[in-house]
């Protein structure tokens, strides 16, 4: 049985849009590196895709 206080054997393993392109990702970058990630990182154990702050707003700003 597991605690909520144990550490997990290895972190969880993903990627975010806004760590590269902050708030002006759009659908076929997503898909890019989603693709990327199943089909390079996925037996390394990278899992998550994050689709990160203000991704749909059209006045958001990249920067």
């Amino acid at each position: 049985m597991y605690s909520k206080n144990d550490a997990a054997l290895t972190p969880p393993m993903g990627w975010n849009s806004y760590d590269y392109y902050n708030t002006g990702v759009n659908e076929e970058q997503i898909r890019a590196n989603a693709e990327y990630m199943a089909k390079n990182l996925k037996s390394s154990g990278w899992e998550y895709i994050v689709v990160d702050i203000q991704w749909s707003d059209p006045n958001a700003l990249a920067s």
